[in-house]
């Protein structure tokens, strides 16, 4: 039954596709016991970040993605009173199939074999997914900011999709210090939605800041614009 009902939602949404909307979202709240509704949206589309997918959708503020889990309905709602709005409860079995429909472009994966062409894929917006070719990479301390090193500041803060960072092979991408200050990596300036999957960081002598650096610049304006999410796995040190 639900797979019928899918079906007839789908062709809904794609009549509505070319039309002005203001749609809304019911979305959970603190912890999950309180629910709002997020008004006069347009819905977009749903990403994947490994195994989460997100709804994204464009209100004033810009373009805003939350995970698909804390969406409890949405509603479909023309500008033209003469069509009929359509309300769906979420459910873990249509929700994807159903929203994948509205417009969703293939996932874009660049691949890259060093540290200044990831930096670069980085900033491009388009981008879902950036996998790093096996083998050892040379890095300076990122607070020197050079080409090879992993300073990831306010210049990444305008990306509006989340996106994966990950080693071709999990424990087959080494960041050599060669022998320098290991301080691996720094996120700063508003940095945010990005995952980072299987690397090793070795040869070097781990400075007084630590492997990794997530915010805490507060004292300089370009850089204390708040870091978040920020995942990192399968990380060896």
């Amino acid at each position: 039954m639900k797979r019928i009902r899918s079906c007839i939602l789908a062709l809904i949404i794609i009549s509505f596709a070319g039309s002005a909307r203001a749609d809304e979202v019911v979305f959970k709240g603190t912890l999950g016991l309180i629910t709002y509704v997020k008004k006069n949206i347009h819905l977009l589309d749903t990403v994947n970040v490994g195994t989460t997918s997100y709804l994204r959708y464009s209100a004033l503020e810009g373009t805003v993605q939350l995970p698909l889990s804390d969406v409890i309905e949405i509603r479909f709602i023309p500008y033209d009173v003469t069509e009929v709005a359509v309300t769906q409860t979420i459910s873990d079995t249509i929700a994807v199939p159903i929203l994948s429909l509205m417009g969703t472009v293939p996932r874009k994966v660049v691949n890259v074999s060093s540290i200044a062409a990831l930096k670069s894929a980085l900033l491009d917006n388009t981008v879902d997914e950036i996998v790093m070719a096996n083998g050892r990479y040379t890095i300076s301390a990122s607070s020197s900011q050079t080409t090879n090193s992993l300073w990831i500041g306010p210049e990444y803060a305008s990306r509006t999709r989340p996106i994966l960072v990950r080693a071709k092979t999990r424990g087959a991408v080494v960041f050599d210090a060669n022998g320098g200050s290991i301080g691996g990596m720094t996120f700063v300036g508003g940095a945010h939605d990005q995952t980072w999957d299987g690397f090793s960081f070795a040869n070097g002598v781990v400075s007084s800041t630590g492997v990794f650096v997530i915010g805490g610049y507060i004292d300089t304006p370009a850089l204390a614009e708040p870091v978040h999410h920020i995942t990192l796995r399968y990380i060896n040190i």
